[in-house]
């Protein structure tokens, strides 16, 4: 493969091979923009690390374990342990009934729901409910549905 940065004061572009594969005659094609490279590159990591960190097995996991409450096991583990402010709370609670969520009242959807809602604040309050989000989803596979169903009851 081979790339070619066209340097070009107004519009920086490259030029790829690879282009051809989408179907574009040899030599005639439609140059990528720096931001677009960029874009396509760092989705392309985050999508390593989540698969590399086991993240997409877990989230698999969760979709069989069941919560009857979402806005009450935030509220236990998230705004009880300090993770969550009581708006952000309802927020992913809210965020769970979402169509860009996952489906179901489950530890998948709870989670969805909750890095859905971390897209509202600032890049740290995001940074921060995503960490958290990973931490839900491995301590709801530690608990799993009976444990959680225990919990819920209790408080």
């Amino acid at each position: 493969m081979r790339v070619e940065v066209i340097d070009r004061p107004d519009t920086p572009t490259v030029d790829i091979d690879t282009l051809l594969s989408e179907g574009q005659e040899r030599g005639k094609f439609a140059p990528l923009s720096i931001d677009t490279i960029q874009r396509t590159l760092g989705d392309a990591i985050k999508s390593a690390r989540v698969s590399g960190a086991g993240l997409v097995d877990k989230f698999v996991d969760a979709t069989k374990v069941a919560v009857a409450d979402a806005f009450q096991l935030l509220h236990l583990w998230g705004r009880k342990d300090g993770h969550m402010t009581e708006a952000q709370v309802r927020r992913a609670a809210d965020c769970t009934r979402d169509e860009t969520s996952f489906p179901g009242r489950n530890l998948a959807a709870v989670v969805s729901g909750l890095t859905l809602s971390a897209q509202d604040g600032s890049l740290s309050e995001q940074r921060s409910l995503e960490r958290f989000a990973g931490r839900l989803l491995s301590r709801g596979l530690a608990e799993g549905s009976a444990g959680i169903e225990n919990l819920l009851s209790e408080n």
